[in-house]
């Protein structure tokens, strides 16, 4: 899912609305590069205060997205250093790097939301004691 389909999901005021349909404007105009960037960067970048930054990053299903989309980057970073390695021409650096992101992989968090259950229970009725 693009982050400006999360942002038109979310239910926020008209003028917050554009706020974050230009700050997730920003992000995915160049997204391999922004999406690492800090709220103080952005806001140097953009003119924007860094705490609108702050808030549109935090807010759940953003920060779920940068989260999963950095989740995403950093498997691929993996196979293609796994690839770089079997190339024979390795450095120590190189090993170094490959480890780092394994061990990021496998601590990742990852959401699995397969076993949520919603449950509908009505209000206890006064008259009849249900």
């Amino acid at each position: 899912m693009k982050l400006n389909e999360i942002v038109e999901g979310l239910v926020l005021t008209e003028d917050k609305k554009n706020l974050y349909r230009n700050l997730c404007a920003v992000i995915e105009n160049n997204i391999e590069e922004n999406i690492a960037k800090t709220p103080f960067e952005l806001s140097r970048e953009t003119g924007i205060p860094y705490d609108k930054w702050v808030e549109f990053l935090e807010t759940t299903e953003v920060n779920g997205w940068v989260n999963e989309t950095l989740r995403i980057i950093t498997k691929v970073a993996q196979r293609k250093k796994l690839r770089d390695l079997t190339d024979g021409d390795t450095t120590t650096q190189d090993v170094n790097a490959y480890k780092v992101l394994n061990d990021y992989n496998a601590n990742a968090k990852q959401t699995d939301n397969s076993n949520v259950v919603i449950l509908y229970m009505p209000e206890k009725d006064e008259n009849n004691g249900n």
